[in-house]
């Protein structure tokens, strides 16, 4: 579907309605289980391209939507699962070759991300209004939630926050004052955090990925600052956390 969607757009355009919703109930049916984690890729990837293309009659149009789209597909997907964790701690180049070297593709959380940018293509505002919502909600569900399901609900956040701020729209004056509300209350806290305990590397790593990826978008006042904090790092033990420092 993504491959006749990209190259037969006018035959595509009378179904890509009724296409959509069926890769929609496809997605919703296979829920997070790992042994559909490709059909899941390959789903959200039709929907990615279809999104891309200014249709006649576009689904992707409706708020109600958008915001179905934003909550049953992209939310569920940013969130990391006990098998990416698991990865974190015992394969780290494995991980770092997955999350940052281009090899997670096919992966859920690098689909869904994915997805975000197409879908800003033609509704920036409304997809970055959604979103900042249920950004709150993740913040809100980790100031009660357990630990460990504390941190997962921030890591998420800040995949959520990086896909809203990336290549479709750089210069978007919302999306920039996002990303900088975002890093002055979460990710900077987090970087300049005297302690590293083991349990927080995880969303450690995820916030060096933010300062990273989102350098040409905060403010330089914001990088600059935050320099002597990301660069205490690269003296971390885990792999993870001084390969993205040292970046």
């Amino acid at each position: 579907l993504p491959l006749y969607g990209s190259r037969y757009e006018e035959q595509l355009g009378a179904y890509v309605g009724r296409c959509t919703k069926s890769v929609w109930d496809l997605l919703t049916a296979i829920g997070q289980r790992e042994e559909f984690d490709s059909l899941a890729g390959a789903g959200i990837a039709f929907l990615t391209a279809a999104s891309r293309t200014e249709w006649e009659s576009s689904p992707f149009q409706d708020p109600t939507a958008l915001q179905a789209i934003c909550e049953h597909i992209v939310l569920p997907n940013m969130k990391s699962r006990p098998s990416d964790v698991e990865l974190f701690l015992e394969s780290p180049q494995e991980y770092i070759v997955r999350d940052v070297e281009g090899g997670d593709e096919e992966t859920r959380r690098r689909s869904a991300m994915d997805l975000v940018r197409a879908l800003r293509r033609f509704s920036n505002a409304k997809v970055c209004e959604v979103l900042s919502t249920y950004a709150g909600q993740l913040l809100e569900q980790a100031k009660s939630a357990n630990e460990e399901q504390a941190l997962l609900c921030l890591d998420a956040c800040v995949h959520v926050v990086i896909a809203m701020a990336g290549p479709a729209n750089t210069a978007d004056g919302l999306n920039a004052s996002i990303v900088e509300q975002f890093f002055t209350s979460q990710v900077a806290p987090e970087l300049q955090a005297e302690q590293l305990p083991k349990q927080r590397e995880l969303l450690r790593a995820s916030c060096l990925k933010f300062v990273t990826v989102l350098r040409t978008v905060l403010p330089a006042p914001c990088v600059l600052g935050i320099l002597p904090s990301v660069s205490k790092h690269i003296l971390a033990e885990n792999p993870v956390i001084h390969t993205y420092a040292a970046l």
